[in-house]
């Protein structure tokens, strides 16, 4: 389904509700014989009703993965469930038929307690996204350095390295690349340092390069290790 057969379906079911709600209020006794308060409780459903169907019509139209679908479904609930509770509010209405100050205060904590749950779940909508840009960040830095060891390691000036090389591409290539560390720039860092070690047409110095590649290995080592703390302490 595309982005304006979805918003055309949910305005319509939206105008659809809204006019049944209408229709429904006007119908029996005349306009003229409506309470304040229940024009005040036509007035908060319609409110309801905007915001469910205008909240569905806006997280609808968002492709979300699927760590990120709980969040919507729980923001589209909490909409829904606030419009449930304010048309049964408009049903036992003469409750407050001697205290409209009552029921506008009951309204208006109901909107708020929607409107606190609603922050926090975009609040963590927020938080799981710019957890994703890094992990989407870090996999493409680890695959780039996983691409230039490759190159190194394949580069017939640097036989005497091949061993090291080699190593440190395996360790690399196997390691776990879904998630993100405190070491991801400094490995990169220092595989930039080894290739200008190598580089180095004076004769690269073996100690200088074996302390890179010594570094390099503790380096992904540590990554290793804090994704692997990382995904114990998650279950």
């Amino acid at each position: 389904m595309n982005i304006r057969t979805k918003i055309s379906l949910s305005i319509s079911i939206g105008f659809i509700v809204i006019a049944t709600t209408l229709a429904i209020f006007f119908l029996g006794d005349s306009i003229y014989s409506k309470t304040n308060l229940e024009w005040l409780s036509l007035a908060f459903v319609i409110l309801s009703e905007i915001a469910l169907f205008a909240g569905t019509t806006i997280m609808s139209l968002q492709v979300s993965p699927t760590n990120k679908m709980l969040i919507r479904s729980g923001m589209i609930s909490t909409l829904f469930i606030y419009w449930v509770i304010t048309v049964v509010c408009a049903f036992f209405k003469n409750i407050f038929i001697d205290n409209l100050k009552g029921y506008i205060v009951l309204q208006i904590i109901i909107i708020a307690i929607t409107a606190i749950i609603i922050i926090l779940l975009n609040s963590l909508a927020t938080r799981v996204r710019h957890v994703d840009e890094r992990i989407v960040h870090s996999k493409g830095l680890m695959d780039d350095c996983q691409k230039r060891l490759f190159g190194l390691k394949s580069n017939n000036r640097y036989t005497q390295f091949q061993k090291p090389l080699n190593d440190i591409y395996e360790m690399l290539k196997y390691g776990d690349k879904i998630g993100s560390s405190t070491v991801d720039t400094e490995i990169s860092n220092e595989i930039t340092n080894l290739e200008k070690a190598l580089a180095n047409k004076e004769a690269p110095l073996t100690s200088n390069t074996d302390t890179i590649v010594g570094n390099i290995k503790f380096l992904i080592k540590r990554r290793n290790m804090e994704l692997s703390q990382a995904k114990r302490g998650s279950y």
